[in-house]
């Protein structure tokens, strides 16, 4: 079996996340320790060059010092012995005193007429009357070899510390991230087992993990989200197998018993009727299921200003007057609002709930469709009908699709289930929600939509 480690550097595409940080932080360090040691080198290169300018400028200001002394006697063997009993050649500093376009007067040990590559140069002109022009030159050199081997040796140790720096840091921050990206290892391997529609997993984190388990925690509400929208879809999958399975069943026995034996011509009409009727009813279930697959996508109602809602609910109803006259119901519209809905959605969701109503409505009884404005942008459209209660336990399914209650309970054939569905569907599309409520003897379903501005068409 695969370590989660490997899994996790395979789901990445070869190299894994912990070795990547490790070495991100190894070139962090290489570039941390490389410039901290830029910064003593080139100090220490600074300070050992105000030192050495120092030296020069001390034997220099000597120099002068023992020229002045060395005036009264007006004599060079003077002045070279006051040279040689300070001991001016010591500790690789040399000197050279002369008069211009004379013989020097004195001459360190080890000068040499080139000037050698590793040596600090002071020249400096003083008085000095004996001298023909009363100038003396005087020339320091300073051997900086000793400062030069100093610095190499102190280049080649911060090297070697900011490597064996780098390489301890990329070795620590290995193990340390590895041990950091434990968790997520584990999660990897866990999230290898899931499957759609398995809602027994629990993905497991440490207590210290704060960060993964806030992560988790979300992770698993998107699980339970998928789980319930397989489970809704494999229920859907079997209900619309069920809803087009019937119509269709029926027209194949229909037609096998209808070409069985010869029939007459108003036997042939009256087998074409059953059979349109039950296309009809497959072509209904097609569009609905189509609308609703459209109102999924979370496509936004187009909206216009509509200045009356109960004139458009008017019209739906005058299109229902002949059901709720067969069904003895009167319609009475209450209130009125204005706002921007998609007027044609808004239309076909009233046109389903007034089709409910009638069908449940108590004979005799008025149907109450009220339009209002609650505070704020929500426009509230409701329809209420005297009839058998809902059982509470149907409602919290009554906007699911090819979901039907009879008014006592059981399941009814005459329609397919999806009206609702759509009512529900129309509702979201315009920002808002359906509702429904039912108790006493009146049942109330309607839903709310948010008066969004007019979208172009």
């Amino acid at each position: 079996m695969r370590r989660p480690d490997a899994v996790l550097r395979a789901r990445l595409g070869g190299a894994s996340l912990s070795l990547r940080l490790s070495l991100s932080l190894a070139a962090l360090v290489v570039v941390a320790l490389g410039a901290v040691c830029a910064v003593i080198y080139v100090a220490t290169a600074a300070n050992l060059e105000a030192r050495q300018q120092s030296e020069l400028e001390e034997k220099a200001s000597l120099v002068r010092h023992l020229v002045n002394e060395a005036e009264p006697l007006a004599d060079a063997t003077g002045l070279r012995m006051l040279l040689e009993d300070v001991g001016i050649g010591y500790a690789g500093m040399m000197l050279h005193m002369a008069v211009p376009g004379s013989a020097p007067l004195f001459v360190s040990p080890g000068w040499t007429t080139e000037r050698a590559p590793r040596q600090r140069v002071m020249q400096t002109a003083m008085r000095w009357d004996p001298a023909p022009g009363d100038i003396i030159v005087a020339e320091l050199r300073l051997d900086t070899r000793a400062d030069d081997r100093l610095l190499a040796g102190l280049a080649a140790t911060l090297l070697v510390a900011a490597l064996a720096g780098a390489a301890v840091t990329a070795i620590a921050s290995h193990a340390l991230v590895r041990r950091g990206l434990a968790p997520i290892a584990r999660l990897a391997a866990q999230l290898r087992r899931i499957r759609p529609g398995d809602g027994t997993l629990r993905l497991e984190t440490g207590a210290r993990d704060r960060e993964l388990q806030l992560f988790v925690e979300r992770f698993e509400a998107l699980l339970r989200e998928v789980d319930s929208a397989y489970a809704q879809l494999a229920a859907f999958n079997a209900d619309v197998a069920h809803e087009l399975r019937t119509p269709l069943a029926v027209l194949i026995a229909d037609s096998e018993v209808m070409l069985s034996r010869p029939r007459t011509d108003a036997q042939w009409r009256e087998a074409s009727g059953r059979h349109l009727e039950d296309l009809r009813r497959l072509a209904a279930i097609v569009t609905d299921m189509l609308f609703l697959a459209r109102a999924d996508q979370a496509s936004a109602a187009r909206t216009t200003w509509v200045p009356s809602l109960a004139s458009l609910v008017g019209e739906v109803v005058d299109y229902h007057e002949a059901a709720f006259e067969e069904q003895r119901l009167s319609v009475r519209i209450i209130g009125d609002a204005a706002g921007s809905v998609d007027a044609e959605l808004l239309k076909r969701a009233v046109s389903n709930l007034l089709s409910n109503a009638a069908r449940y409505g108590r004979p005799g009884s008025t149907v109450e469709i009220e339009l209002a404005r609650d505070a704020g942008e929500t426009l509230r459209l409701a329809v209420r009908n005297e009839g058998p209660d809902i059982a509470p336990e149907h409602l919290p399914r009554l906007f699911d699709r090819f979901y039907r209650v009879g008014a006592s309970g059981e399941q009814t054939d005459g329609h397919h289930g999806l009206g609702l569905a759509i009512v529900a569907a129309i509702a979201r599309m315009h920002g808002g929600r359906p509702f429904v409520r039912s108790a006493q003897g009146r049942t109330e379903i309607g839903l709310e939509l948010v008066d969004r501005p007019a979208s172009a068409g």
